[in-house]
């Protein structure tokens, strides 16, 4: 995986083709004349891949476009994103073990294969988003996910089906779509969303691109992330469930997931805040609730933990506790808790 410049601390998958930002009216000039309706493409007719039904070739294309884990770059300290830590890289936890890579080179065989393939890439791996922890409020925060659609083109931005936040507590609030974009993933996410940039003058943040609206999104609170003076604390009322326009940041949304994650020794600190998770009904506009899943997820995973120590912080293994609170889109239910 390619390291992302000190300026973008997040880690994300590769892949994606870097390009300069350009304006939502330069993408639209983009779809009034593509390559593919200036240039002949070669029917490929001796091809055996292209022989087979379009189903099975479909199927293979994802075999080779999966992002997968690089054994030859494993995930430690020595190795991760410039500018990304201990406490905010989501670094040696399944699925994390070593960094991602999505081999692209299929795209570049031949104009059939591109056609059939330009975009899938981005709609079967999921996108990654890795929030610091906010220290000081006062300081300014580079944004995260800013960065990483802007380069993406509108057809681009359409095809993102999945969203993966690993996010502290602390930024879990989101009350205006407008506001504390450097410090909230939901208000950075419901700015991008945005269909008209805002001009010069107006107040405000120009971050709007017309997307993305994935249909799935989860979000992840490690077990380094609940920490606020050595206890476990997560107060919903004062972060997640104060954001008053959820239908600007979920509308859309098929399913909504939030993975809990704490040493399995201290697994019941969880229960009320599962409890009150899954009471709560996100209203995301148009008559459409997220209501929570009776069943709630449970797994367990072995893996390191610093304990602070006087002399010198030590690290050990640990077994670590994770539970999963999935809420699903439900149409014309009752009014929201939120």
């Amino acid at each position: 995986m390619a390291r992302t410049k000190a300026i973008a601390p997040y880690w994300v998958q590769p892949g994606l083709p870097r390009r300069s930002p350009r304006s939502r009216k330069e993408e639209a000039s983009d779809t009034e004349q593509t390559p593919e309706q200036t240039f002949p493409t070669n029917p490929q007719s001796a091809s055996p891949l292209f022989k087979v039904p379009r189903e099975i070739r479909d199927y293979i294309f994802k075999l080779a476009l999966t992002t997968y884990e690089d054994p030859s770059k494993p995930c430690n300290v020595e190795t991760q994103v410039p500018g990304c830590y201990q406490r905010s890289f989501p670094h040696h936890r399944p699925g994390h073990y070593h960094h991602l890579r999505t081999d692209t080179a299929l795209l570049r065989t031949c104009r059939l294969v591109h056609n059939e393939t330009a975009l899938l890439a981005v709609s079967i791996n999921t996108h990654t988003l890795c929030y610091p922890e906010i220290q000081i409020y006062s300081f300014a925060m580079s944004t995260i996910a800013t960065p990483y659609f802007t380069h993406m083109t509108s057809a681009q931005l359409t095809a993102v089906q999945h969203i993966h936040i690993f996010a502290n507590r602390s930024r879990l609030r989101a009350e205006d779509t407008g506001r504390y974009i450097n410090y909230s993933p939901f208000a950075e996410l419901g700015c991008l969303r945005v269909t008209k940039e805002k001009k010069a003058g107006e107040g405000g943040y120009t971050c709007g691109i017309g997307g993305p609206y994935p249909k799935t999104i989860t979000i992840t609170i490690r077990n380094c992330d609940w920490s606020v003076r050595n206890y476990t604390h997560f107060d919903l009322e004062a972060n997640m469930l104060h954001n008053r326009h959820w239908e600007n940041v979920l509308g859309g949304l098929k399913e909504l997931r939030m993975e809990l994650e704490v040493e399995d020794k201290e697994k019941e600190v969880l229960l009320p805040v599962i409890n009150k998770l899954k009471e709560y009904q996100f209203n995301i506009g148009g008559e459409e609730l997220l209501i929570a899943e009776e069943k709630v997820k449970e797994n367990k995973w072995m893996g390191p933990i610093k304990r602070p120590s006087l002399l010198e912080d030590k690290w050990e293994e640990t077994e670590y506790y994770v539970a999963t609170v999935v809420w699903k889109l439900r149409s014309g239910g009752q009014g929201s808790a939120g």
